[in-house]
């Protein structure tokens, strides 16, 4: 793929990555509420939703790539799905994009998926990392709800 991309001087290493599970069309048909523009979602301003909930920092290709060709490091491929029946829009059902996880990979290997729910320990290790939420739910009821912006982990 990324010899394709190189081929083209139109298409250069600052868009953003992400990997998909769902069809195609369906990821880029679902649009943002009240009728913004879809400049407005995931899909294309990742970095606004990271400094609401710093669960996944966003990934630039440039940056993979250059992660990727790093023996120490690991990278990876945020993954976006559909979040639906959750929320309505004018008595209607709205798709909205969400993150589902992450794709991890290290030179040319490919390791996995991870789920959303395996990375809650994420942000707390990243420096990148703007706010988080520490949620408490002990027998599943909702006893703490704690932000947390730019925590320092030293």
């Amino acid at each position: 793929m990324l010899e394709l991309i190189n081929r083209y001087r139109e298409i250069r290493y600052l868009a953003w990555l992400f990997s998909i599970r769902e069809p195609l069309e369906e990821i880029l048909l679902a649009t943002p509420f009240f009728r913004l523009s879809p400049k407005a979602s995931i899909l294309h301003n990742p970095e606004q939703s990271f400094r609401q909930f710093s669960i996944l920092a966003p990934v630039r290709l440039q940056q993979f790539v250059l992660d990727s060709n790093e023996k120490a490091r690991t990278s990876y491929i945020p993954e976006l799905s559909l979040r639906k029946g959750q929320w309505q829009e004018s008595n209607k059902p709205k798709e909205l994009l969400r993150y589902s996880g992450v794709q991890v990979y290290d030179l040319n290997n490919y390791y996995g998926r991870m789920d959303l729910k395996d990375l809650s320990g994420m942000p707390w290790l990243s420096t990148h990392t703007i706010r988080v939420l520490l949620i408490c739910l002990p027998k599943r009821s909702l006893r703490l709800f704690l932000s947390q912006k730019n925590p320092n982990m030293k």
